[in-house]
């Protein structure tokens, strides 16, 4: 059923697009988002914080498939689990909300590592970023809530992999018992799930890497915007550094590459599809 969630949205124009297709523009008054409970599941929360609205602003929306059939026209917001990597670059070349509104989620269908704020404040992350950057993240960081943690079963699967760190281990665990997104930077953490018995069918198309949100970026808002939006990282990233470096006109097609290449390697586990 569907259950009344208090937080409305303002009015805006809003483009509506069903599960599959982009329909029309239209304004629209101030709307209501609502928790999608099937059955007894909520209860046991395998899909909290599902939500049903009808806003998106990108160019051209990405449709979000979906773990389970609705039939009312409208795109679900999904839970999305986001890695310390991914979540401050992100954040430092200004495309964190983009990115979540792109992958039809928003801050408050957004989890993160409890790691993140302790590693800006001090650690690893604060010498990468400065601590200008690494302070501008803490206070993006405050507005997004702590992974909720899954139980042992695919953590017990996960656990012990050299190529996947604890921090990794959170995410895919909890992506796979939720139902939910999850967004990483880790090639090396990607392509050992491979190797995880029943991993790419409880994550199948919801595992996001930080080389496909970029082509969804390019396509919506051109390369060279995206060219200019991921200058501060430029030092940190290999993969950025190659694609967008001054004597590549085409980034799109750098990407585009690097994406299959990590889709191949993963097989038959599912990446999400930027296209």
């Amino acid at each position: 059923m569907l259950q009344k969630w208090n937080k409305p949205l303002a009015s805006k124009p809003a483009k509506l697009f069903s599960l599959g297709h982009l329909n029309h523009t239209t304004t629209q008054p101030p709307r209501e988002r609502y928790r999608l409970y099937i059955g007894d599941r909520a209860q046991e929360g395998c899909l909290a914080n599902t939500l049903i609205t009808i806003s998106s602003s990108m160019k051209h929306p990405k449709a979000i498939q979906p773990s389970f059939n609705v039939s009312m026209g409208f795109p679900v917001l999904m839970r999305l689990l986001i890695d310390n990597d991914v979540f401050c670059k992100l954040t430092v070349c200004g495309l964190f909300d983009e990115a979540l509104e792109l992958l039809g989620s928003n801050r408050a269908d957004c989890e993160r590592l409890a790691s993140l704020p302790y590693m800006l404040r001090g650690g690893r992350l604060r010498q990468t970023y400065g601590s200008a950057n690494s302070e501008h993240i803490l206070s993006i960081a405050a507005t997004i809530s702590i992974l909720t943690q899954a139980g042992t079963f695919w953590k017990d699967k996960l656990v012990g992999i050299p190529a996947i760190d604890p921090g990794e281990a959170q995410l895919f665990a909890a992506g796979a018992e939720y139902a939910a997104f999850i967004f990483s930077g880790d090639k090396r953490a990607v392509g050992a799930l491979k190797n995880i018995a029943g991993f790419g069918e409880a994550t199948s198309g919801r595992l996001v890497t930080f080389e496909a949100i970029l082509i969804a970026f390019c396509d919506n808002l051109g390369p060279e915007v995206v060219r200019q939006k991921v200058q501060p990282i430029m030092s940190l990233d290999k993969t950025i550094r190659i694609c967008f470096s001054p004597e590549n006109n085409d980034p799109l097609e750098a990407l585009l590459s690097y994406y299959k290449s990590l889709a191949n390697e993963a097989a038959p586990l599912r990446l999400w599809p930027p296209r």
